[in-house]
């Protein structure tokens, strides 16, 4: 039989029991059991599991209230999750029991269940606790699987001082060891599902790098084949510029042939860079000039307008200034043509968290649809008659490369894009 502590033993007749019958209550008690595993095999929600349990148990030992309580194995904190009669959910969200503040973290502590007859008299029990809910006696029984704590059975009386029979503890002890398996049961099914979730995520990235390695040998290909006959164009072009000296008919029309031919030649450029990206070549950059060194390159020819501001202590970090100024090149590219090139481009550089650094790039263009966000930084895809829809791919490629994950957000107006890069700039 497991050993109970008791206090403060209250006197025969404050002790008011209008119990059932024994025979009733085993088979309440065996009903409960049954119940239990049946739902477990059932596979059913522990939370609907633990609620509907709780609501049983007060009944089953004439108590007020019941709260289950799981401890957190790294804080050692106890928190509730499910409670007899309703109790809301906030008010379950907002009891978390550090070690010691209660006789529910002292029966996990001691793998054993406690009774406190008097609980103005413990200097044990939560005395927040204690007065809200008008508590007069209580019970913690420890949720035992295996020996190790998995949570506490908290029961309350708020009618009279009464001390809790060992026959009520073993009924109760002998639900806490069901439930505590169930648990433990959820628990081990949700580490499944995200180790699961990791694998899928690992074979994803795997697939992903196979894919580009592929992209990348066709690119290669495609650049050489196409590259050759590229120059051909770019110098016969140039050669009858010269002759026709921008005149007239011709003229026009070899200005729109050296146009189009640059941007076939940008378009490959950028297949080459997304689908066969450079190691990375970290060292200390100064984050500022870097910043404003690709607002030049982007900027220059348009009537765009840039700010830039940085929080102190954040003028250099470790990254590889020519993937990263790529990456900003590119966002200030993509805020310019949202812009029909006239607005403006405000960058802020704050810390977000520790270790890391956010480069915030808000324009007042037009902004992102919701239902765009999502999409666009997939290679390939673009809203514009023009674009190759790898520029945004390449900023994420080069961000996620750095360690660090990239977002779309609204400006109101505008969109805004954040570069959350680790400070250290290494993966």
């Amino acid at each position: 039989m497991t050993a109970v502590e008791r206090h403060s033993p209250c006197p025969p007749e404050e002790i008011d029991r209008m119990a059932p019958c024994g025979t009733t209550l085993r088979l309440a008690e065996l009903s409960l059991l049954h119940d239990v595993a049946r739902a477990i095999n059932e596979g059913r929600e522990i939370s609907a599991i633990l609620g509907e349990a709780a609501d049983r148990l007060a009944a089953l030992i004439d108590a007020n209230n019941c709260f289950v309580l799981l401890l957190d194995r790294t804080s050692g904190e106890l928190r509730a999750v499910a409670a007899s009669r309703g109790h809301p959910r906030e008010e379950l969200d907002a009891v978390r029991l550090r070690p010691g503040e209660s006789i529910s973290t002292v029966a996990v502590r001691e793998g054993r269940p406690i009774v406190v007859p008097d609980a103005h008299a413990d200097p044990r029990v939560n005395q927040d606790w204690r007065e809200r809910l008008s508590q007069t006696s209580l019970l913690a029984v420890p949720m035992l699987h295996r020996g190790l704590a998995v949570g506490c059975l908290t029961f309350d009386d708020t009618r009279r001082r009464r001390e809790f029979s060992q026959a009520e503890i073993d009924r109760v002890l002998a639900v806490a060891s069901q439930l505590a398996a169930a648990v433990e049961n959820a628990r081990l099914h949700q580490d499944l599902e995200e180790s699961y979730a990791e694998l899928e995520t690992a074979q994803a990235r795997l697939d992903q790098r196979e894919r580009l390695a592929a992209l990348g040998e066709l690119a290669a290909a495609v650049a050489h084949e196409v590259r050759n006959p590229l120059g051909a164009i770019f110098n016969a072009t140039g050669e009858l510029s010269r002759i026709v000296e921008g005149r007239g008919e011709a003229g026009v029309l070899l200005s729109i042939l050296a146009e189009e031919a640059d941007r076939i030649n940008r378009i490959i450029g950028d297949l080459l860079d997304f689908a066969r990206p450079p190691d990375l070549a970290v060292d200390q950059v100064p984050l500022a000039a870097t910043i404003q060194d690709a607002a030049a390159a982007s900027t220059g020819q348009s009537s765009v307008s840039f700010t830039l501001s940085i929080e102190p202590g954040l003028d250099r970090i470790r990254m590889d200034r020519r993937q990263i100024r790529q990456a900003l090149i590119n966002v200030f590219n993509n805020a310019a043509q949202a812009m029909s090139r006239r607005g403006e481009i405000r960058v802020a550089v704050r810390r977000a968290g520790e270790g890391r650094v956010a480069i915030e790039i808000a324009d007042n263009g037009p902004g992102v649809p919701p239902a765009l966000r999502e999409r666009i930084f997939e290679p390939f895809f673009t809203t514009k008659a023009s674009g190759t829809g790898l520029g945004l791919a390449v900023v994420k490629r080069v961000v996620e490369g750095h360690g660090g994950s990239v977002e779309v957000r609204d400006g109101a107006p505008g969109a805004v894009f954040v570069l959350n890069l680790p400070f250290g700039g290494e993966p």
